[in-house]
């Protein structure tokens, strides 16, 4: 196999990252479909709802969450904060959107917030878990 460009791997390294960074903030509002619910308890969480329902379904479904993935990210302009945070206040079913959202997300940006990584729980086994998987595919 050709080894990778130095872009290449910071690409993929930024989609592995994203998989974990994406995960991480729409976790506590996995399951929320009533938006009422998802106000009582996040008052302060919620801010720029996209208004994403009467275009695209918030299911985890690939045909559903694909698409809305991609939205979000060019909808945010590919700022990862923005589209991480708009996706985690739709709330729905979105264990596996939000992590395609964050692969999509790593592979677009030169640089991948360090902070977004450094504040996951077991972040140094992650960075040697990815480590591991560009050495297998490069």
């Amino acid at each position: 196999m050709a080894s990778m460009t130095k872009l290449s791997r910071t690409r993929v390294e930024n989609a592995l990252w994203g998989i974990f960074v994406g995960d991480a903030p729409a976790m506590p509002v996995h399951w929320y479909y009533d938006r009422k619910n998802l106000f009582k308890d996040f008052p302060d969480g919620i801010t720029g709802y996209e208004a994403i329902m009467g275009v695209f379904a918030t299911a985890c479904y690939p045909e559903h969450g694909f698409p809305l993935s991609l939205y979000l990210a060019l909808r945010h302009r590919f700022d990862v904060r923005s589209a991480l945070s708009a996706n985690a206040n739709a709330g729905g079913d979105n264990v596996h959107r939000r992590m395609v959202l964050g692969s999509i997300l790593g592979a677009a940006v030169d640089v991948l917030p360090s902070e977004l990584k450094d504040e996951l729980l077991d972040a140094s086994a992650i960075a040697d878990e990815i480590d591991a998987a560009i050495r297998t595919i490069s």
